[in-house]
């Protein structure tokens, strides 16, 4: 039987791509960057690449800001600072907080019914601070990031360390998240159940979660 829920922040509840698109747009403003629109689909695609490469012990968080929007401006042309660029759009998307539909509502049902706890590849007081600004905080009973454990999804590592607080048995437990290769992979290697939010309709390769949905209300379906 599920009594608790391992629950993604990014892109499952909150919308990181429209949070980042904001935050974007006030940096632009604020340093009068003149910069091309291209600017967000540059943005789109290469941040995934770099998590995908801190998900591999590849890069640090540290090296991943550091390195994300000069990667970027690189890339459309431009030649303005992207560590000072990084510096203030973090400043702007600790205060973003869009949520994906019906994320706020999903949130309530499962917190009525189980124990909830955020699982996140980031810093913690980025995710404190926007789970706070959303109001949503309280739903959860626990909050692991990864900065905070000293290791990411999907390794086993990240799980140990949230299971060692959690309390809770392997088979108690289910993942739910957006993405294949860190929330989905991370807990079928380490033998939990998953409900892959996919969000995107992208075209899997090898059906590693337990239920699947492209609507977060339909997580109703199975818990």
């Amino acid at each position: 039987m599920i009594k608790a829920i391992l629950l993604d922040i990014d892109d499952t509840i909150l919308d990181w791509d429209l949070c980042s698109h904001e935050a974007i747009k006030k940096a632009k403003e604020e340093l009068n960057y003149t910069i091309p629109d291209s600017i967000y689909e540059a943005y789109d695609r290469i941040n995934p690449i770099l998590w995908h490469m801190h998900e591999k012990k590849e890069i640090t968080i540290d090296e991943l800001v550091q390195m994300r929007f000069n990667k970027i401006f690189n890339e459309i042309g431009v030649s303005y600072d992207g560590v000072l660029f990084e510096k203030v759009f973090r400043k702007y998307i600790l205060d973003s907080h869009i949520f994906i539909p019906s994320a706020k509502e999903t949130l309530e049902y499962l917190y009525s019914k189980y124990d909830v706890y955020a699982a996140s590849n980031s810093t913690l007081y980025q995710q404190l601070r926007r789970l706070s600004k959303a109001n949503i905080i309280d739903y959860f009973t626990d909050i692991f990031v990864s900065e905070e454990l000293g290791s990411s999804k999907p390794s086993k590592e990240f799980y140990d360390a949230c299971l060692k607080r959690m309390h809770h048995k392997k088979e108690e437990i289910i993942v739910i998240g957006d993405s294949l290769t860190s929330d989905i992979f991370g807990a079928y290697t380490y033998g939990l159940k998953s409900i892959w939010f996919n969000k995107k309709n992208i075209k899997e390769k090898e059906a590693l979660y337990t239920y699947k949905v492209s609507n977060l209300n339909d997580i109703r379906k199975y818990l």
